[in-house]
């Protein structure tokens, strides 16, 4: 049997259900990795155990995607799971695991293995437990951390909400309560410290993706050997529109995970601020994606209520594919006040379909879209910053407005990021140097 790579992913991006850009991210990745025989798709743990095996096989076969892990093991116990997988990995003659999106010591690993007590290698990432019992080497691919800069453990969002939150320009807290402040310190800022000391300094890693120049710096991994850019493409469904030039409407849009440090609550504040600046009354942005929990929706909603914004935020549910990337083609800009990100595949869209965005400067966006007419990036939390932005580009003519979304610098950026299949090859070529199967 064959030396194989084991590539290790989150369930959703396997059955078709909608994750955010991470998921997609992994779904591009793996529909073009599974039916190349030396690699096998292994679905992690913590995202099995709450699906119905039965229905997992018949979206698998329904998708033709080959070389996928099914354990014949119904048990949804996870020790069990990690087992069986670790001896079936063995079994498969695996000798490299690459884990595309490493995400360790997190809520549902803390979880499973104090109620489970799995062992200890676990919390360091599934891949790594794999890892240490094939005595391989692995690598990972970074995609929900260094989304924003740190100081020794501290997140820089959380020093940029304090310096601001006493000014009249930022009426909310992003965080909602101090326990959410101290929650982020821990999970997001000292647990990030730890990981990227432990990412350098592993000997089993042996390499780390990141999705942009900015995130491995904010981590401090851009300047060691092991790190490697992966330049996500557009999907599919985007790169099929871009021929297509749409007339522009007289509205906004917002969309992203709704959640606060994605820039939801700030949305109410930075459109009343625009209406102000411009007296463009019936000026809308619409908003779409998923609220998390009924209490960011209702914040979000009574914001919207007590700024009488109840005719110009238009919430839009969750949309998707061609309905979603036609209402941003047509809007005028695409607003996008997040606090995280690592590349952000919703900018990379909007300005594939040519319109254009006004974004905080966090440096992981700086990193990717700092170069483009098309994308104006503002100081964080600067909320007349960002309306004050929008209210230029709204007065632009259409000559004016053409030149920032038909450049040369937006055309090559567009053109780079538009095939995945390049993308995959590279990521392919990569991994099969640096496992050393062949």
């Amino acid at each position: 049997m064959s030396d194989k790579i084991a590539v290790l992913v989150n369930i959703e991006s396997i059955i078709q259900e909608w994750g955010g850009g991470g998921i997609e991210i992994e779904r591009a990745i793996i529909s073009r990795l599974a039916n190349r025989d030396d690699i096998l798709i292994v679905p992690k743990v913590d995202t099995l155990i709450s699906k119905n095996k039965d229905l997992i096989w018949k979206i698998i076969k329904e998708n033709k995607l080959s070389n996928i892990l099914i354990l014949d093991n119904n048990s949804t116990l996870p020790k069990t799971l990690l087992k069986t997988t670790l001896n079936e990995l063995k079994r498969r003659n695996v000798k490299y695991v690459l884990d595309l999106n490493y995400w360790p010591l997190s809520y549902m690993q803390l979880n499973l293995q104090r109620r489970n007590s799995l062992p200890f290698l676990y919390l360091l990432g599934e891949a790594y437990y794999y890892s240490k019992g094939l005595g391989s080497k692995m690598g990972v691919m970074l995609q929900g951390v260094g989304l924003n800069e740190n100081i020794l453990g501290v997140p820089k969002v959380i020093l940029r909400y304090i310096k601001n939150k006493n000014r009249e320009t930022l009426p909310i807290d992003v965080f909602i309560n101090n326990r959410n402040k101290i929650m982020y310190l821990i999970y997001k800022g000292l647990r990030e410290r730890f990981i990227s000391i432990f990412l350098k300094h592993s000997r089993a890693i042996n390499r780390i993706y990141g999705l942009s120049y900015g995130q491995l710096k904010v981590l401090h991994l851009h300047d060691i050997n092991k790190s490697y850019v992966v330049e996500p493409a557009m999907p599919d469904s985007v790169s099929n529109l871009r021929g297509l030039k749409f007339r522009k409407r007289d509205y906004l849009v917002f969309y992203a995970r709704l959640i606060p440090l994605k820039g939801i609550l700030e949305i109410p504040f930075i459109m009343k601020r625009l209406i102000e600046f411009t007296d463009l009354k019936e000026i809308k942005i619409y908003v779409i994606g998923k609220f998390p929990n009924t209490d960011v929706k209702n914040i979000f909603f009574k914001t919207v209520q007590d700024l009488k914004l109840e005719d110009n935020v238009i919430y839009k549910g969750f949309l998707y594919g061609d309905e979603l990337y036609k209402i941003i083609a047509q809007a005028k800009c695409t607003l996008y006040p997040s606090h995280e990100d690592s590349f952000s595949l919703a900018i990379l869209e909007s300005v594939a379909l040519r319109t254009p965005v006004v974004a905080y400067d966090i440096l992981p966006l700086r990193s990717v879209y700092g170069n483009l007419s098309s994308v104006i990036l503002v100081k964080e939390f600067d909320i007349n910053g960002m309306a004050l932005q929008v209210s230029r580009i709204l007065r632009l003519n259409e000559d004016k407005y053409n030149e920032i979304v038909y450049s040369e610098s937006v055309d090559n950026f567009i053109e780079k990021h538009s095939n995945w299949d390049d993308v995959v090859n590279k990521l392919y070529i990569d991994l099969l140097r640096i496992s050393k199967i062949r």
